[in-house]
């Protein structure tokens, strides 16, 4: 008789009972070995079915391949902004005073005009065809930034069109991942979907100081020019892709390439019995009444103002705004790629961590918490700037170690809102265009480029963002989330009740 141990993960096998104690002969021990995937994506979730974790699995692989893969790719065209300004195009495109932060705010102008249209097409039109001809333009576009000279006028133009279609991507795979993945699933593949935005920040770095070496000068161009040219040239290898391996909803049919019906037939079983709806059906009444409802702006409240505190992304500004004592630059233009690296590796870590303990735990408030202590801590401390550089750069780095929160807010929405596929969708793209639509001015008067290193307001309004997140985001987990996970389990149990009522009759 075979016994397994799931404490100490031994398969006995028992030969001989005696009385009333087990007495173990012939014992054979095995420890089981998990594979990497177990690992990471841990195994204390119940599965009703093999089936059902065999679905699982492929929708790992599938769909969290590709959204990682794809938003890498995005995220290296983001930090390509300020990874070329520090290797020679603020030189040669004359930057001056503020231009630098017109980019960012001519893009997220751009970005907030289309992102809740962005967020209704996306409701109209198969993610596989919205998604991925979006990304086919911004790769067009992403290329073209290699094309202005002598100012960077044209590149405002381009910045704020890449601006437009980039508004599909985020929040249109946070909307496709609420559709496939439950509530104890959810925040760990957010998480995991998060980190390729910094592994792209990482690998820009690393990309930008090898072609600056290998490539600067080839055909009359610099080497952040090419840099754009490859990045547009990978955007639209992924984007190609995406019209076969993005899937619709799971009512609307799933994905046409790589599902089957067994898959589709799992995956509205999981989504029904998680009391989450996925068909698209927006109509006007729906966004009114999602743009009215309090939930919504509860949600905004928590998350956009996290959003709001951007210290991090300003990380190479301050490293290039560093001088020696005779007045020289601190770091050369390899340094300045590859320093930040190391604080992208925080956050790839802290996304993983975090998640992966609150799934172990069953518990996300208190990694909430935790991590905006750290942040404010951080900020508080900058906000008075320390003489020591030591200790500047320990604060942008404690920064970038509290990057989980994001997902355990977005996985309360889901919750929140699982009765409608359109009120996620609508509710994720107001959430981001507050985001995006108060970080356009913020770049120019709180963030200006001649105020680098020392900010005069950012620090100390950025912990006061994260005050109000924090205590926001308490006031949500209890008296919004927890009402809809009580209300979404009692709907569940009373489904079950007359599944087991219909079998005894039959």
């Amino acid at each position: 008789m075979a016994y397994n141990d799931p404490k100490r993960e031994i398969n006995y096998d028992i030969t001989e009972v005696h009385g009333d104690s087990d007495i173990i002969s012939n014992e054979k021990v095995e420890t089981k070995k998990k594979s990497w995937r177990n690992k990471l994506f841990g195994e204390s979730i119940k599965y009703k079915t093999k089936e059902e974790k065999t679905f699982v699995r492929k929708l790992d692989f599938w769909l969290i391949s590709w959204t990682f893969i794809a938003y890498l790719i995005k995220s290296i065209d983001q930090a390509n902004v300020s990874n070329a300004y520090v290797s020679g195009m603020q030189e040669e495109l004359n930057f001056k005073g503020h231009q630098y932060n017109l980019l960012e705010s001519f893009f997220k102008i751009g970005y907030s005009i289309a992102l809740v249209p962005s967020q209704i097409m996306l409701n109209k039109i198969q993610p596989a065809y919205w998604l991925s001809s979006c990304e086919l333009i911004w790769g067009i576009l992403t290329a073209l930034c290699a094309v202005p000279k002598n100012n960077p006028n044209g590149l405002y133009a381009i910045r704020f069109f890449m601006g437009i279609f980039e508004s599909s991507s985020w929040p249109g795979i946070i909307i496709i991942l609420g559709n496939y993945y439950n509530k104890e699933e959810l925040a760990l593949r957010i998480g995991l979907f998060q980190t390729s935005s910094y592994v792209g920040a990482m690998f820009t770095g690393f990309m930008q100081s090898s072609i600056h070496t290998t490539l600067n000068g080839k055909q009359g161009l610099s080497g952040w020019r090419w840099m754009f040219i490859i990045n547009g040239l990978m955007t639209i290898v992924v984007a190609v892709s995406g019209f076969f391996i993005v899937p619709d909803t799971p009512e609307n049919g799933g994905a046409k390439y790589w599902m089957n019906d067994d898959d589709r037939r799992i995956a509205l079983e999981r989504m029904e019995r998680a009391g989450r709806k996925t068909k698209r059906n927006m109509t006007l009444k729906t966004f009114i009444s999602t743009f009215t409802d309090w939930k919504t702006w509860s949600f905004v409240l928590i998350f956009a103002v996290k959003g709001w505190t951007i210290a991090p992304n300003y990380f190479n500004l301050y490293l290039k705004s560093l001088k020696n004592s005779d007045g020289s630059k601190t770091y050369t233009i390899s340094q300045l790629n590859t320093i930040p690296i190391g604080g992208n590796a925080l956050q790839i870590i802290s996304l993983i961590l975090f998640t992966k303990l609150a799934s172990i735990f069953g518990h996300s408030l208190e990694f909430i918490i935790f991590q905006g202590l750290l942040a404010f801590f951080a900020n508080v401390s900058l906000a008075v700037w320390p003489s020591s550089r030591s200790y500047q750069h320990a604060c942008f780095f404690i920064m970038q170690f509290t990057e989980a929160i994001g997902p355990f807010q977005l996985t309360y929405m889901a919750e929140v809102f699982s009765d409608s596929p359109e009120k996620r969708a609508i509710c994720t793209g107001i959430t981001v265009v507050f985001v995006y639509a108060n970080v356009a001015w913020q770049t120019i008067y709180l963030w200006p480029a001649n105020e680098a290193p020392r900010y005069k307001y950012a620090y100390k309004v950025s912990s006061a963002y994260i005050a109000i997140s924090i205590i926001g985001t308490i006031f949500y987990y209890y008296y919004v989330y927890k009402p809809a996970v009580e209300r979404n389990e009692n709907l569940q149990r009373k489904r079950e009740e007359e599944e087991n009522l219909g079998t005894l009759t039959d």
